[in-house]
């Protein structure tokens, strides 16, 4: 999923609103710069960024439609806006990831619009864009619950 100029934008916008919530918690935990995976699609570290530490990591990406097809069959271009989605993965049994912290983060990630996909990772496992597999992920959050894809715009 390659990323388009909103999702950037909105990666920037997100950083900046976790630090504001995230500084104001009983635990404050940092949030790193936005960064960039292979496919180009924003990250944002939350945290020390270290097996048992707080926090997570999340990635800004485009809403998967498998069920758009072009005239042969194939994955169709999306043109405009197309909507995005955030994927947040954190460390399972982390003492430090309360109730406080990922519930904040979610909160964010959901008041900003974004259909959230929410990943929980192995004890002792960084969590990173590399944990973002069907295995690791728990629930999905949709702030729009008639119309999920137009929430994410």
């Amino acid at each position: 999923m390659s990323a388009t100029q909103k999702a950037i934008t909105a990666a920037y916008h997100l950083q900046r609103d976790l630090k504001k919530r995230l500084a104001k918690l009983s635990t404050a935990v940092t949030v790193a710069d936005v960064t960039y995976d292979s496919d180009q699609g924003p990250l944002i570290g939350i945290g020390a960024g270290t097996a048992g530490a707080a926090g997570g990591f999340i990635k800004i990406g485009l809403h998967d439609f498998p069920l758009a097809l072009n005239a042969i069959n194939q994955q169709a271009t999306l043109y405009g806006y197309a909507p995005n989605k955030a994927l947040f993965v954190r460390e399972a049994s982390v003492s430090a990831n309360t109730l406080e912290l990922t519930a904040t983060i979610i909160a964010v990630l959901t008041q900003r619009g974004f259909n959230t996909e929410y990943y929980e990772c192995a004890n002792a496992t960084v969590p990173d864009a590399a944990q973002f597999i069907a295995a690791n992920l728990k629930t999905t959050f949709i702030p729009d619950g008639d119309f999920g894809a137009i929430s994410g715009q």
